[in-house]
């Protein structure tokens, strides 16, 4: 992140307590920081909309819902915004696992909440150099796509090339295969 822009944080944990400690960690290192807070799932679907985060801090045991229906949500609706654990209950393999496969993008255990900032960072980092990966690739396919229509249509106005028609449609079909 840029020194001066400004990072939306959304926090989502039942204890006010340890909100206090991750902000007061957060705010150490990113001074532009906003924060929205909810203490439930129900909280955190209302208050997103006022503002969309760039990243998201979860506990995983709410009052309404586990961590991982939070990152669930987060990922339907916000997919390209990362989502951590800061949380005393993933030191199960299993949920720790879970977890990841579903699309964290990391954890910490409350314990080494001091770790919440340069991870954080480090996250931010990771998340824009893959998104920033995503759109080049992205930007690749319409190009390949858009060649693609160029010359089919091309062959199409030269009606004896059927043969190179089949061929294009062939790689459009892998082309669209190939999009995300």
């Amino acid at each position: 992140m840029v020194e001066n822009e400004s990072l939306n944080i959304a926090i989502i944990d039942d204890n006010e307590g340890d909100i206090i400690i991750i902000k007061k960690h957060l705010e150490s290192i990113f001074a532009n920081a906003a924060f929205v807070t909810a203490d439930s799932k129900k909280a955190f679907e209302e208050k997103i909309q006022w503002m969309e985060p760039h990243i998201v801090l979860s506990d995983y045991n709410l009052p309404d819902c586990t961590g991982l229906d939070l990152l669930l949500y987060t990922k339907q609706h916000y997919p390209s915004v990362p989502f951590v654990f800061i949380t005393g209950m993933l030191n199960d393999e299993e949920k720790t696992a879970e977890v990841i496969l579903n699309g964290a993008n990391g954890y910490i255990l409350k314990q080494n909440v001091h770790t919440v900032g340069p991870k954080v960072e480090e996250t931010l980092l990771k998340n824009k150099a893959m998104v920033s990966e995503n759109d080049l690739k992205r930007r690749k396919m319409d190009e390949l796509s858009m060649g693609l229509d160029k010359l089919k249509q091309f062959i199409i106005d030269n009606k004896d090339h059927s043969a190179l028609l089949e061929i294009v449609s062939e790689l459009e079909a892998e082309a669209k295969f190939l999009k995300f």
